[in-house]
């Protein structure tokens, strides 16, 4: 942490079939414990008890299979649920004695659901060991998607994310300069399936004046695709449309202007929150 001149190392945990192996009477014995009314205790029970599955294939539907263990998918209650009967394992493994100093507070463990997240300040030593479990420190590394450097610097992940653009936009190329497609629907194809791959995570960057023109130069060979060449005045000769014509034509926000948007967004509902 740049801020407190600290070194502080992170350990991504993420469960495996996370809902799945949940135990049911652990659960509803955790919920007693945290004296919870009874009236919800049995409204939980009533709804993760006696549950079954049924398999259907094309047009053949199996018998119902009896399901004695975990959560369901899908379900809003799901994590809450998850949420206090880990709650109770984190509670009894006293991780956040060992964890990094905010002001008041000692953080040693982020989680919601089954992502958590360890944090350990000021450790020297080239791995982190936890119980008999030895983790190797890393320089960088993939989690949900998105790349994570010891750094935290986002230009790894920036060219990642264009790199990921550029194989959508070459696999569409034949198709966003056809004749026989419309402008349009060429624009709401690249909307569709190539921006949201580069913009995916992008409400956390924080992009500096290179990264912005990495970006922008991107979005605008995929528009110079769409619109094609045009006929210069002056010389009569075909040429590349220029920036000013591109933003004429595409009559949408930038990449950049949506990122920033974004991340305004978050700023506002951050906001809203601390006033509430």
């Amino acid at each position: 942490m740049w801020e407190f001149n600290r070194k502080v190392h992170v350990l991504f945990i993420d469960f495996k079939k996370a809902y799945d192996c949940i135990h049911r009477g652990y659960l509803l014995n955790v919920l007693r414990q945290f004296k919870l009314p009874q009236k919800l205790i049995n409204l939980v029970k009533a709804n993760i008890l006696h549950t079954e599955i049924k398999i259907k294939v094309g047009n053949f539907l199996s018998q119902g299979i009896s399901v004695l263990t975990g959560l369901r998918q899908g379900d809003a209650l799901s994590p809450i649920l998850f949420n206090i009967a880990l709650e109770r394992v984190i509670g009894e493994s006293r991780i956040e004695e060992n964890g990094m100093r905010l002001g008041g507070c000692i953080i040693g463990i982020l989680a919601y659901a089954d992502d958590i997240r360890g944090v350990v300040a000021d450790h020297v030593h080239p791995f982190l060991e936890v119980g008999q479990y030895k983790f190797r420190r890393v320089k960088e590394f993939k989690y949900l998607g998105s790349i994570l450097t010891e750094k935290n610097d986002e230009l790894t992940e920036i060219k990642a994310r264009l790199q990921s653009g550029n194989k959508c936009y070459y696999g569409l190329s034949n198709v966003l300069k056809a004749r026989s497609i419309s402008k349009n629907l060429n624009i709401q194809l690249y909307r569709t399936l190539i921006h949201p791959v580069v913009m995916y995570g992008c409400e956390v960057w924080t992009l500096r004046k290179s990264d912005q023109n990495r970006l922008l130069i991107f979005e605008r060979k995929i528009l110079r695709k769409i619109f094609g060449p045009c006929i210069d005045d002056t010389t009569g000769e075909w040429r590349i449309r220029k920036n000013e014509e591109l933003k004429q034509l595409y009559l949408m926000p930038d990449i950049i202007r949506e990122i920033k948007k974004g991340d305004s967004n978050g700023q506002d509902m951050h906001r809203e929150k601390k006033e509430l």
